[in-house]
């Protein structure tokens, strides 16, 4: 069961990586276009978890949950990242204004907060089976 987990959660993360690289570059593009910052990880929060879930979807947690539809699955992976978006945002405001750090570096390090988070809502809800028993 443990090394089942940890296999999907090495997944998660790769997907999570490329999450994080879309992420960056469009909250980057956006901080060059002198966007607010929140805006900026606002915007870039909704394509990298556009992203995330099409390939958590299709790979990590290729033929989970196979009772719910597609659009169910996306809106409970939305809701779960939106959570863990508000953690990385408190994490991000918290590290910019009281602590003075790197805009850039803040995002990461509030993504970072974030992701164990993300990873266990996703296997315990959204793509939980029907009759999974965490149990084995």
């Amino acid at each position: 069961m443990l090394k089942k987990i940890m296999k999907l959660f090495i997944k998660f993360g790769i997907v999570g990586i490329s999450g994080v690289i879309v992420n960056m570059i469009v909250y980057s593009i956006l901080i060059f276009m002198n966007i607010n910052y929140l805006i900026a990880a606002t915007i870039s929060f909704f394509i990298a978890v556009t992203n995330n879930f099409i390939w958590n979807n299709i790979w990590t947690f290729k033929g989970k949950a196979e009772h719910k539809s597609f659009k169910r699955k996306y809106f409970s992976f939305l809701l779960i990242s939106g959570i863990n978006f508000i953690v990385n945002i408190l994490v991000l405001r918290l590290l910019v204004e009281n602590f003075s750090i790197n805009k850039i570096l803040s995002q990461l390090i509030g993504i970072g907060v974030a992701s164990t988070l993300n990873f266990l809502g996703n296997y315990f809800i959204v793509f939980k089976e029907k009759n999974q028993d965490y149990g084995e």
